[in-house]
């Protein structure tokens, strides 16, 4: 399966998304940009959940904007591994399974899966 996709410049970009495990990365330039837009609503000291962690692009791009790893807390269903290289709290679990009432602020990436059907 494939689909088309856009690189930072707007061009097409025709990938190939099969994937056993349901991940799709989050390109560096659309997360620093979901970044950005997330900073003009971030009170600066609330912990974030990034949903569907991944491989932490979402973390790195916040991390980038200068919000500091300890207010991250990533969670998805697969450990790959990065959020320890990052020093980034993980919980290897379903999102349902925290109390999400301990959150202000989420962050996932965009809903890639439904897009392959359209």
């Amino acid at each position: 399966m494939s689909m088309i996709k856009f690189d930072k410049d707007g061009n097409k970009v025709k990938q190939n998304i099969e994937n056993t495990n349901h991940y799709f990365s989050t390109p560096d330039h659309i997360a620093d940009i979901m970044a950005a837009e997330f900073l003009k609503i971030y009170d600066g000291v609330s912990k974030v959940l990034d949903i569907g962690f991944g491989k932490g692009e979402l973390t790195k791009a916040l991390m980038r904007a200068g919000i500091p790893k300890e207010n991250i807390i990533g969670i998805d269903l697969d450990d790959t591994g990065e959020a320890s290289n990052m020093g980034v709290e993980f919980y290897c679990a379903d999102f349902f399974s925290l109390d999400l009432g301990l959150f202000k602020y989420f962050i996932t990436n965009p809903p890639y899966k439904n897009m392959l059907h359209r």
